[in-house]
């Protein structure tokens, strides 16, 4: 039998935001974000359209061009007031290609030195993409 034991304060409550104190605006674009990651290819354009003006509406919002998702291909990295998380974008087509957690230098803590430092700031520490998507036209074929 495994048992896999978590420190409590590392995860967040069922419906809650990882993200300690959050504010609305960090609410908003967690949302946001979500929805776009989990709809990629999945929901019309005019529909990711429509989340994408609704992001770019949140205070703080920042934009990071020149960077690359975790297939190497250019992005645009949006996140708001300059936080770790970012949902990442192709520069040309707006469409969503990726995920990505960079450290600001006292976020997100290294467990693996309790208490002591945490990574170096612009340290990618997490990075995930859309390498290819096939749409299903019936169950069992692509």
């Amino acid at each position: 039998m495994v048992v896999a034991v978590a420190d409590p304060s590392s995860v967040a409550s069922a419906g809650a935001s990882p993200l300690p104190h959050p504010t609305r605006a960090q609410l908003e674009f967690e949302f946001l974000t979500g929805l776009l990651w989990n709809a990629a290819e999945a929901s019309p354009a005019r529909a990711d359209a429509a989340a994408i003006r609704a992001l770019s509406r949140i205070p703080g919002l920042t934009a990071e061009r020149g960077i690359a998702d975790a297939a190497g291909r250019p992005a645009i990295g949006l996140s708001d007031t300059g936080d770790e998380q970012q949902l990442l974008l192709d520069p040309r087509t707006y469409q969503v290609t990726g995920l990505r957690t960079v450290s600001n230098g006292t976020w997100p803590v290294n467990v693996m030195k309790r208490g002591g430092p945490t990574w170096p700031q612009g340290k990618v520490l997490f990075s995930l993409a859309w390498a290819q998507i096939d749409p299903v036209r019936r169950p069992g074929r692509c």
